[in-house]
């Protein structure tokens, strides 16, 4: 009997683990700009579409069955301008993604920009791929840079780094301040929340709390109808706003950039020694759900002192305005595809500290409290 429950256990995990494979392999498929943009293009109606004299796709109008919000339209030098455009029908549902968001960003003041950083969506659209890595603690010394993609590809913060550079560094810290210290004290309550549910789910499923297999935390990545925040959006706000408080050097926020430091490695410990669940578990919940980002980190509390950015540990990244026609990210210009960024209305300088294990990251934080 005992034999016959372990190989059906057995066979149970097999399946679980091919299904997982198969899922992993179909996901990353699909962010390809080709594939995506594949399907995109496969929900444009013809009546969208027209050929003007010199053959170049124009967007006319939007039917009332499709679901686009027929201001979009309005915005046609976003839409239309024929050294974006060009002859790419396809490029036309991302164009009009890029015009949705660009039009919902020109509608807001930076405090407000601020306080919707955890509208989580635009960290993932267009976002950056995500490779397969390998769950192990301590963490790799790249694990944080899908993060630093993430955040960079998000067209909120390119905003907000570019207003608040305007900005007396007083205003700023203070808007940066204030918006530290409310999203850290949600996200502690719900990400002990969710490590909670993760805990009971071990003690209490008949398969999964006996197998060392486990997915971690269950993060919704999409935003709430009412614009309250989930706890992926309030990471994400916590990890973009010690981005801008490094880079513009935002003293005056040095408590909250510590709050948020002493947090990530009172979670990097809990994680990284605690027997608690398994170490996929561990992994995938500190990783996915954790605000440890050792890159973060290092450039939000170097932006404190009075140094410069510069060197062979620190990368700068020039990135396009907020509301430029395509940005790095976007899948039009992304690996290789046919539209290059669009610097037409400015650049935005960005640093960022390159990949590192945990040993440099605690040896920097010595040498910079």
């Amino acid at each position: 009997m005992i034999r016959r429950t372990r190989l059906i256990l057995g066979m149970v995990v097999l399946g679980m683990v091919i299904v997982t494979c198969v899922f992993i392999f179909s996901l990353r498929n699909s962010h390809t700009p080709s594939s995506r943009l594949a399907q995109e293009s496969a929900r444009v109606p013809d009546s969208v579409l027209h050929k003007n004299d010199l053959g170049t796709t124009r967007l006319t109008s939007v039917p009332a069955n499709y679901a686009v919000d027929p201001e979009i339209v309005k915005l046609g030098a976003d839409l239309t301008d024929e050294s974006m455009v060009k002859l790419i029908p396809e490029s036309i549902p991302m164009r009009m993604r890029i015009a949705r968001d660009v039009n919902t960003l020109r509608h807001e003041d930076t405090a407000t920009s601020v306080k919707m950083l955890s509208e989580v969506e635009m960290y993932y659209w267009p976002g950056y791929p995500k490779e397969m890595t390998m769950v192990r603690i301590p963490f790799l010394h790249d694990v944080g840079q899908w993060d630093v993609e993430s955040i960079l590809s998000n067209r909120r913060v390119l905003k907000i780094l570019a207003e608040c550079s305007k900005m007396s560094k007083k205003d700023a810290a203070r808007i940066v301040r204030d918006e530290l210290r409310a999203a850290l004290a949600a996200y502690k309550l719900m990400f002990e929340a969710e490590w909670n549910s993760v805990l009971h789910a071990r003690q209490d499923h008949p398969i999964v709390g006996k197998t060392q297999y486990g997915a971690g935390p269950s993060l919704q990545i999409s935003n709430n109808p009412d614009h309250s925040p989930t706890l992926c959006g309030l990471r994400f706000k916590i990890l973009s706003l010690m981005v801008v408080a490094g880079n513009l050097g935002l003293a005056e926020a040095k408590d909250e950039v510590a709050a948020v430091t002493k947090m990530a490695v009172e979670q990097r410990d809990q994680f990284y020694y605690s027997q608690e669940g398994t170490e996929a578990d561990r992994y995938n919940m500190l990783q996915n759900a954790g605000i440890y980002n050792r890159q973060v980190l290092m450039t939000a509390n170097y932006g404190m002192s009075s140094g410069s950015f510069g060197g062979g540990a620190w990368e700068q990244r020039r990135l396009t305005t907020f509301n430029s026609q395509v940005t790095p990210y976007d899948l039009l210009s992304r690996g290789g595809g046919p539209i290059p960024p669009d610097y037409s209305k400015g650049s935005i300088s960005v640093w960022v500290h390159k990949p590192c294990g945990d040993q440099e990251f605690d040896e920097f934080m010595t040498n910079h409290k």
